[in-house]
């Protein structure tokens, strides 16, 4: 058993995947499984991959996209403590992340889930942007929950016990998993380091070829997913439902 489950989806990642891969194996604390899930790449990701020596190497029968991939991924080291979904694209940025992550549990008795602060770096620019303070000094899932850049499923660590699956099939996955994880969570804590960089890319499946009827098409889906209230547990999760939608209608839905 290990403190920590890494998961992490690939696609066509090739040589892009060893920043994120040398950062994890670059971190002070060692204590984890690295599993990486293979969503039918056509390049030589896998060859690449093998060559990092991690825990476990998957590959999908079918093609589940990162929601699929990172259902795969938790089949497995399901006794490990906590659970990070992290980007293949992307890096950690501070190399003592999975330190101080645990001992944030250690310190909150073991919280269902622990979010930390990021930055994004748009590479088409080079715009850095950082995301200190975001949270109060006192947090819960409800909070967490209702905060709409809260999604992403690389910004928090969940305990595994508590790890609740992605939608499948639906390229956007996220902003859904991410209430209903907060759902079944009753403790949570906040790191306000930043220990994660998003690298925004424009050759990303929700950034490249943009097409309006496509890209709205996929927010319809998740939108009727997400109002199907009798799936959440508690008011604040159909609240922020209810904000997801709403922000979903402004920004995409209304260019249809």
């Amino acid at each position: 058993m290990s403190f920590f489950r890494i998961i992490i989806p690939c696609y066509n990642g090739g040589e892009r995947m060893a920043p994120m891969i040398e950062s994890i194996k670059n971190q002070s604390c060692q204590d984890y499984h690295l599993v990486i899930v293979d969503d039918q790449s056509t390049d030589d990701s896998l060859e690449i991959v093998k060559k990092y020596d991690p825990d476990k190497v998957l590959s999908m029968d079918h093609k589940g996209y990162a929601a699929g991939a990172r259902n795969e991924g938790m089949k497995h080291y399901k006794s490990d403590k906590y659970t990070l979904w992290l980007d293949d694209d992307d890096v950690l940025i501070d190399n003592d992340a999975f330190k101080k992550i645990k001992q944030c549990a250690i310190d909150n008795d073991y919280p269902d889930i622990i979010r930390f602060n990021w930055i994004a770096t748009r590479l088409s620019t080079g715009k850095r942007g950082n995301h200190h303070d975001r949270f109060p000094k006192v947090e819960t899932p409800e909070l967490i929950c209702q905060e709409i850049y809260g999604g992403m499923p690389w910004s928090k660590a969940v305990k595994t016990s508590k790890c609740v699956e992605f939608p499948e099939c639906l390229a956007i996955d996220d902003c859904y998993q991410h209430i209903m994880q907060c759902d079944v969570c009753e403790t949570a804590a906040v790191i306000h380091d930043d220990l994660y960089e998003w690298l925004v890319r424009t050759d990303s499946l929700t950034t490249s070829k943009i097409n309006v009827f496509r890209d709205s098409g996929w927010y319809l889906e998740i939108a009727m997913l997400m109002r199907q209230k009798e799936h959440y547990n508690h008011d604040y999760a159909r609240i922020a439902a209810d904000m997801r939608i709403d922000f979903i209608k402004r920004k995409y839905l209304g260019r249809m």
